[in-house]
């Protein structure tokens, strides 16, 4: 299988390097190596009897062999599992580069909370990262969307809608996603979370390079009630034109 598939080259080495391995040393080659042999006879009896191993050197051979076949098979291991680590990673890879955009976003999403509570624990008195504000949350989202994605247009303008415009917090033009950022403070209810939620869904489906709408509603504090029935309920604003597609997390 391997060598049907090209960019495979480092894998294809080791597959024949396995193919042909010596598996050790022999009796035969301990004992070629070993046997005094330097002598001269005129004794045709024992010429005609051929050369003959002493007990002692045939047993070290035998020793010697299986210390050889061992050697091996730790080696043939060793090569084997370095040919199964090439091939899952460079399996990785590809499952990387063919999963859907929209999932490595949502998966952003869901890390989200780890990430920012990891940024608050620095080494030798470090300056910490707190996210304080909408802004710290953008900012953060930012950097982690550019693992996956080069061109990420961050306050990209949305057409007029009802005699107004807003801005986007980032656009990946080349999935045609939005993602929208917002973090939850006090004074701002469920229901205005909600009802802010619907507007942009309302704005966004005026762009015509947003094709599915991400929004990751950061709250630390637990202060929107009833998270999932949200998350369902702006999954319904979704049609042909856009996928709706809210997080609230953790």
């Amino acid at each position: 299988m391997l060598n049907t598939h090209a960019g495979l080259e480092q894998e294809k080495k080791i597959l024949i390097e396995l193919e042909s391995f010596n598996w050790g040393e022999t009796v035969n080659d301990y004992i070629r190596a070993n046997l005094n042999t330097g002598f001269m006879t005129h004794d045709r009896l024992a010429i005609s009897q051929g050369i003959r191993v002493t007990a002692h050197v045939y047993y070290a051979a035998v020793a010697f062999e299986k210390d050889s076949e061992c050697e091996g098979i730790h080696k043939f291991i060793n090569l084997a599992t370095r040919l199964l680590r090439q091939i899952e990673l460079n399996a990785m890879q590809v499952d990387t580069r063919r999963e859907q955009p929209t999932k490595l976003v949502l998966r952003i999403c869901d890390r989200f909370h780890q990430v920012a509570r990891q940024l608050r624990h620095r080494r030798q008195g470090k300056p910490t990262f707190e996210i304080e504000d909408e802004y710290d949350v953008q900012d953060l989202l930012h950097a982690l969307l550019r693992i996956h994605f080069d061109d990420i247009r961050p306050e990209e303008w949305t057409p007029s809608y009802g005699g107004g415009s807003s801005r986007m917090d980032f656009l990946i033009k080349e999935h045609r996603i939005v993602v929208e950022a917002k973090m939850t403070r006090k004074g701002l209810t469920t229901k205005q979370v909600s009802e802010e939620l619907t507007i942009d869904a309302v704005n966004y489906r005026q762009h015509a390079d947003c094709k599915t709408l991400i929004c990751l509603v950061y709250d630390p504090a637990a202060l929107v009630k009833n998270p999932r029935g949200i998350e369902r309920d702006l999954a319904m604003l979704s049609d042909n034109g856009l996928d709706v597609i809210c997080a609230i997390v953790p």
